[in-house]
Formats: structure tokens, C-alpha cells, sequence
């Protein structure tokens, strides 16, 4: 009887201990900082990564939202799913997420709003928060550079970054984000003046949507009847609770407007940077049904990418929110092609 106690005791511990080590196999870290920008801005950052499968190898990618929700939202939904932002840290990547001034817990500082030409959230800000967080990575983490990822607006933003400032980046990743050039563009008339269609209807200067309609494009892009079959409803319904967590009202979602304000002009063919004066490689992406960003952006950009520095174009068959999406309708793909580069 004692031989056999022995037995499941040891079978017991064994499984225990496999037990363990396959939960301590996909063990993803992930803490919360609080720095310092320029204006006495304080900005979120969240660090991501798979204790038992850091690549060290890779320098870290740091990432940065859009227009929409902030980037904790948009790359590390809090879900029964694994968000994108795991799902990369599975790979091997030190992954840090930065919130722009203005987006979830990252601060403002005091503007004088009874100036009408004001810009609440503009380029220059946003290259000041993803220079403060660039310098705060490579100096704490004791690395020379940094990979940058931006998604709509906040390709805009680390692009213009990387030309103003290249020393500590490695390369960027922009997707679906609009260009400098002159073109069609299906948000025009929500943005242009009535009776101007030249002039950017400048009526706040913040963006505050319903709950409600943080997915109505994202709905209307997916090509398929049943929008189940493309994204999981729990994700979409994740996304809009998750977005209005920081405001007063859970039911509106208020950032910072300057990004549509820039983006009504750079659609129209303003160029608040040239491609051609980047001296970093740099990965275009852009999806298919992608309501933000045009064909035309992303031939422009490679027209003018100069030619002698490592460069990739793609496009992806999957909406604004391929990262959001089921695996197969883009996620894994644009996964996939971001590993790649990185490492090439």
C-alpha cells in the first residue's frame, strides 16, 4: 500500500510540475510606467514581453496608437483572446506601448484655448512624446535603438519622428496611415467646412464619439455579411468598453483632435514630412479595406522612400483593424511580416 502512495504521489508531482512548466512557458510579463515628455506631460507606457521567450537579439518594438482608442486598448485588449501585443511577446518581442498625450492615462498640459489656431494633439507633440519614450527606453534598458510601430495617424508620427530625430531608431512599421499627397479621400465631408470644401471644419478641439459608434466603420469595411465570421463580437464589445474606461463619461470616447485636422490636409496634399528625407529602413503597410488610408498614399510613399535604404511595401487583405481581427483575416500575416522585418 505504501509502494502504491508512493506511486501517485510521484505521478501527482510530475504532473504538477509539467503543469507548471507549461504555464510558466507562455508567462507574459507586463508593467506599467509613468514618464516624463516635454510641456510636463506625464505618458503611459506598458511593457509587454514572454518571460520564458525573450528574444534578446531583437531590439524592442514600441508602438503607438492612432486617432482611435489609446494603445493599450488597441494592442492589448483585455479579452479571453490573446491580444496582438501577446501574441507578438509570444514571438520573442519586447514589446512597449506608449499612450500619446491626451490618450488614456497620459496627461495634457495647459493650453490657452481661446486660440482658435490651436492644435490639440499635433505632430510635433506627438514626436515629443515618442522622443521622451525612445530616449526613456534606451537609457533604462541600456539599448542603442528601437524599432517603431504606428498605426493610421500614428504612422504620421513616427515617421515624422524618425526624420527629425533617427538617431535611436532602428526602422519603422506604418499602417494604414494617410501620406502627404492630393486625392480622394472618403472622410472629406465629415471634416471640410460647408461652404469651403478646402478648409477643415474646425468645430472642438477634441474628438468625442458615442460608444456606440467606435466600430460603426470597422462594421461597415468587413466584407462579409455575417461580421461574426471576421471579428469576434466579444472583441468588438471589448474595444468600445474599453476606449471610454478613462473619461468622466463611460460613454463617450474624447481624445485629442489635431490628428484629424492634419490628416484633412495631408489628404488634400500637405506634407508635414517627405518620405525622402527618411534615413531609417522603414516596412509600408496598408490593408485592403482600409477606410482611413488610400492606394495613392502608399505608392507615393514608395515613390518617394529613397531607394538606396531597405524598404518593404505590402498590402494585407484585411480592414483597419486586421490586428483585431480573427487570425486568418489579416492578423497573422501582418504578425508574420513584421517579425520578418525587424530581423532582416
Amino acid at each position: 500500500m505504501r509502494f502504491i502512495k508512493t506511486i501517485i504521489y510521484q505521478l501527482v508531482l510530475f504532473a504538477l510540475i509539467n503543469s507548471k512548466i507549461m504555464a510558466q512557458s507562455n508567462e507574459i510579463y507586463k508593467k506599467e510606467y509613468f514618464i516624463k515628455s516635454t510641456d510636463n506631460v506625464q505618458l503611459q507606457i506598458k511593457e509587454i514581453y514572454d518571460q520564458n521567450n525573450l528574444n534578446s537579439a531583437i531590439l524592442p518594438l514600441l508602438m503607438v496608437h492612432g486617432g482611435g482608442p489609446d494603445a493599450i486598448t488597441s494592442f492589448d485588449l483585455d479579452t479571453e483572446f490573446p491580444s496582438f501585443a501577446e501574441e507578438l511577446a509570444s514571438k520573442g518581442l519586447h514589446i512597449f506601448l506608449l499612450n500619446i498625450r491626451g490618450w488614456g492615462k497620459s496627461s495634457l498640459p495647459e493650453y490657452n484655448l481661446s486660440d482658435k489656431n490651436l492644435i490639440i494633439g499635433n505632430v510635433d507633440e506627438a514626436s515629443d512624446d515618442i522622443q521622451s519614450a525612445l530616449n526613456w527606453i534606451t537609457y533604462n534598458f541600456k539599448i542603442p535603438k528601437v524599432n517603431l510601430f504606428g498605426w493610421a495617424t500614428g504612422g504620421h508620427w513616427i515617421s515624422y519622428t524618425a526624420i527629425k530625430n533617427p538617431k535611436n531608431i532602428n526602422s519603422i512599421i506604418s499602417l494604414n496611415s494617410l501620406y502627404g499627397i492630393n486625392g480622394d479621400w472618403s472622410l472629406h465631408k465629415f471634416y471640410a467646412l460647408p461652404d469651403d470644401n478646402l478648409k477643415y471644419n474646425k468645430s472642438s478641439f477634441f474628438r468625442e464619439s458615442p460608444k456606440e459608434t467606435l466600430t460603426t466603420s470597422w462594421t461597415n469595411t468587413i466584407p462579409v455579411e455575417d461580421k461574426a465570421d471576421w471579428r469576434s463580437p466579444v472583441v468588438e464589445k471589448a474595444y468600445k468598453d474599453q476606449a471610454c474606461t478613462y473619461g468622466s463619461d463611460k460613454n463617450i470616447f474624447k481624445v485629442p483632435a489635431g490628428f484629424q485636422e492634419e490628416s484633412f490636409y495631408m489628404a488634400l496634399g500637405k506634407k508635414y514630412w517627405d518620405a525622402k528625407d527618411l534615413t531609417v529602413p522603414a516596412m509600408i503597410i496598408r490593408s485592403e479595406y482600409d477606410f482611413w488610408s488610400r492606394s495613392i498614399d502608399l505608392n507615393a510613399f514608395k515613390n518617394d522612400f529613397p531607394k538606396y535604404i531597405h524598404s518593404r511595401f505590402e498590402t494585407i487583405n484585411g480592414t483597419h483593424y486586421l490586428f483585431l481581427d480573427k487570425d486568418d483575416k489579416g492578423k497573422t500575416e501582418l504578425i508574420d511580416l513584421i517579425l520578418r522585418f525587424i530581423q532582416e
